[in-house]
């Protein structure tokens, strides 16, 4: 049923372009949703492959983890002055899990001055790259090892050429992406999530 399914949307043009004329591609994408209990609807919409490998948005993530029960609350702050964005997150029964990813950091990973979204919203890149470190840390069981879209993407695989030399190619994607819609449909990096109760605030 799950290869009838994948061969009918892999013919639609509302699918990513990745999976169109690819019933393997969707195919794989919806084995890696259900293994995260996604529909079919959100795995396709939340799930790219990047260097060839299935990883979730950012936001998925997030989801998943707060409907698992297991987080407990989150939050995350902005030190303007250093451009650093701290995300700590606590899970049930255990101690706060701490993050950060910093102006500094992108510098460093060549990546504070790359043409797209870390020179069109500098603090949203920081908030996502944060954030991801964190809840992968902090729950690998929920995520099953799929790394995040947001973090992957900025990852340069090295080739082996067999010839004895390597080539650096540019991260590929599968989707179009979302910021070019603008801002305002990505998280604040500045604005944190309340806890469904009351929690005492992290140190």
């Amino acid at each position: 049923e799950m290869k009838e399914l994948a061969q009918l949307l892999a013919n639609s043009d509302l699918v990513p372009k990745d999976c169109q004329r690819k019933p393997a591609n969707v195919l794989i994408i919806l084995m890696f949703g259900r293994e995260l209990g996604l529909t079919t609807a959100q795995a396709l919409q939340n799930t790219m492959v990047v260097n060839g490998r299935p990883a979730i948005w950012g936001d998925a993530a997030q989801a998943k983890v707060e409907q698992s029960g297991l987080m407990e609350w989150w939050k995350d702050t902005l030190d303007e002055k250093t451009m650093t964005v701290t995300y700590v997150v606590k899970r049930v029964g255990r101690e706060p899990v701490t993050r950060t990813f910093s102006q500094a950091d992108a510098v460093k990973a060549n990546l504070w001055s790359k043409q797209g979204p870390w020179v069109q919203y500098p603090k949203i890149m920081l908030f996502n790259r944060a954030r991801a470190f964190a809840l992968r840390h902090t729950f690998p069981d929920v995520l099953k090892g799929l790394r995040i879209v947001e973090e992957d993407r900025d990852i340069i695989e090295v080739v082996d050429q067999g010839d004895g030399t390597y080539a650096m190619p540019k991260a590929k994607t599968g989707a179009a992406d979302p910021f070019a819609a603008g801002p305002e449909t990505q998280p604040s990096a500045t604005v944190s999530a309340p806890s469904p109760t009351t929690a005492p605030s992290p140190v």
